[in-house]
């Protein structure tokens, strides 16, 4: 056990503040496209999710888990919502440049540290 924890406290002394962890979480908006052209109206959104499990907010279990909270503009309205599966429905009804963003969420309902975040830019034209 003694040089377990050495080992580790070793490995983090040398750690290259630049290397990537691979089994950090990730999230990305596969669907739609950054600079897409969508109608307006309904629209799914679809996430790709790595190392971190989905539950419903407030689900508690032993592992690292949590959800996404996922925010947009409509009609002048900032609308935040929560989802736990991987396609989200939104409902943008104006036209114009939309950003939609996602963030990774425990399920206590805190952001992640440090946070992951995505985001992409469309284009509603009218329905």
């Amino acid at each position: 056990m003694l040089h377990l924890l050495f080992s580790l406290a070793a490995c983090a002394g040398n750690a290259d503040d630049s290397a990537i962890d691979p089994d950090a979480p990730t999230l990305r908006i596969t669907s739609p496209e950054d600079g897409a052209t969508v109608a307006a109206g309904p629209l799914d959104v679809v996430f790709e999710v790595t190392n971190f499990p989905l539950v419903d907010p407030g689900e508690h279990t032993e592992f690292y888990d949590g959800y996404i909270v996922v925010q947009y503009a409509t009609q002048g309205y900032q609308m935040t919502e929560t989802t736990s599966v991987l396609t989200d429905n939104i409902n943008i009804a104006d036209a114009g440049e939309h950003t939609i963003s996602a963030e990774l969420y425990t399920a206590e309902g805190d952001p992640l540290d440090p946070p992951v975040q995505t985001a992409v830019t469309v284009t509603v034209t009218e329905a």
